[in-house]
């Protein structure tokens, strides 16, 4: 997805080390819902296309600090906003041992 257009500029993100494993974990979920649901699957969809959107609010800000805020969510502080990017499940796995359907979103 590219950055939307707009004077260059540069960026300074500090992403803490817990947050880089849980951005690891949410892209692993994303993989996993693929594998366990198929590639056109409303829940890989919904999942991945979410995520690929939540991350890209990351490159919005000119400072931003990214830190995890649990297993599959992050925590995001801006000069003058704090956000969330927090995974929100959608019922249950159909079977036992299928990745837990959800999708990601922002909250302030």
């Amino acid at each position: 997805m590219p950055i939307p257009p707009g004077p260059a500029r540069d960026q300074h993100i500090t992403v803490t080390a817990d947050a880089r494993t849980t951005i690891n974990n949410m892209v692993a979920h994303a993989q996993q819902l693929r594998a366990d649901y198929g590639e056109a699957s409303t829940q890989y969809v919904a999942a991945a296309t979410s995520l690929v959107a939540a991350l890209h609010s990351l490159l919005r800000w000119d400072e931003l600090r990214v830190m995890r805020d649990g297993d599959l969510s992050l925590l995001c502080q801006s000069r003058s906003l704090v956000y969330g990017v927090i995974f929100h499940r959608e019922g249950q796995p159909p079977e036992q041992g299928l990745a837990q359907p959800g999708t990601w979103s922002l909250h302030s």
